[in-house]
């Protein structure tokens, strides 16, 4: 296990014969060689005895210790110095040289062949693994493209939904703007023609009689006016809406040729009363009275109703 002194790598004047690590290798006879050694050619033959030198591939003569290989740890002395050496091998061939030279330097190439191929064989695993491996970044990159243009679109198509709903937005509060004023101006009206019903007297002279209620003569601050008494019986929250919706309508109405509304009494404990101007005389007395027939001499005083009705009701749509 230990290297031997004076021993080579293999290299002689430059030239390698053999590889071996380091101070583990020497020359030797050929005689000396086991015939089963791996790196003897069979079709060689020993040299002789007398062997003193060698000659390279070069015809530069050697000479050679002619110590054995079981013989050599009891040698003490230099195996060559320099190109001075005192114990030859026996003379051998050139020919010879030069065949167990080409077998140790094709056995070297087999080897170095064999090492080659493996690292071949590896490199290309690696290669089919890279490749394999890029294929499958490739599939994920184009999938990862298409994942980006789908979420740039469906980023568009947010955008776009989201100017739609600050619109929409921006629209509402200008409609929630105008609904508050609307509000507002209604309030006013409301507390433009709510009436106390302290403030209301009424007699028991009936002016008339409907579906919806009872007319009654009475008094607000001191002026006659008619009073509209609705039926307990239709005091329902559809019908009250629908008596909201009168009122609204009758407060912003001015006209001579329309009946002149005051005011509502809307207690959620009596009846609703909406009070209005008191007229002299009606359509109806008029006719239960026969003071309208078809005498010619009615005839401009029915044509003049005619007309102021059609005026009244001509300026209700325009005004509401």
């Amino acid at each position: 296990e230990k290297p031997l002194r004076d021993c080579t790598d293999g290299t002689w004047r430059g030239i390698r014969f053999f590889t071996c690590p380091p101070g583990r290798g020497y020359f030797c006879p050929l005689n000396t060689l086991k015939q089963d050694t791996k790196y003897m050619d069979t079709t060689q033959s020993d040299a002789p005895p007398d062997f003193q030198s060698i000659l390279t591939p070069d015809g530069t003569e050697i000479h050679i210790s002619s110590v054995l290989e079981e013989d050599y740890p009891k040698d003490e002395h230099l195996l060559y110095a320099d190109d001075n050496i005192t114990e030859a091998m026996p003379p051998t061939s050139n020919i010879e040289w030069q065949e167990g030279l080409t077998t140790s330097k094709y056995i070297n190439a087999q080897y170095s062949h064999d090492n080659l191929r493996k690292d071949h064989q590896q490199l290309q695993k690696s290669h089919d693994a890279l490749t394999k491996n890029y294929q499958e970044l490739q599939e994920i990159n184009k999938r990862l493209r298409i994942a980006l243009q789908k979420s740039q679109e469906e980023n568009e198509r947010l955008q776009e939904v989201n100017e739609r709903l600050v619109q929409t937005q921006t629209e509402l509060a200008s409609k929630l703007n105008e609904v508050a004023k609307l509000q507002s101006s209604l309030q006013k009206l409301e507390n433009n023609w709510k009436i106390n019903r302290s403030e209301i007297s009424l007699s028991r002279k009936e002016l008339g009689r409907g579906g919806w209620g009872v007319i009654w003569m009475g008094e607000f601050r001191g002026q006659r006016v008619a009073v509209k008494q609705m039926h307990d019986v239709i005091k329902s929250e559809d019908n009250m809406d629908l008596l909201h919706r009168e009122i609204n309508t009758m407060s912003q109405l001015r006209h001579p040729n329309l009946l002149q509304f005051i005011g509502a009494v809307l207690d959620d404990d009596d009846d609703p009363l909406i009070i209005t101007e008191l007229m002299d005389t009606s359509l109806r007395k008029a006719y239960e009275r026969k003071e309208l027939t078809t005498d010619p001499g009615c005839r401009p005083v029915i044509l003049s109703i005619m007309r102021d009705v059609a005026v009244g009701l001509n300026y209700t749509p325009l005004s509401t």
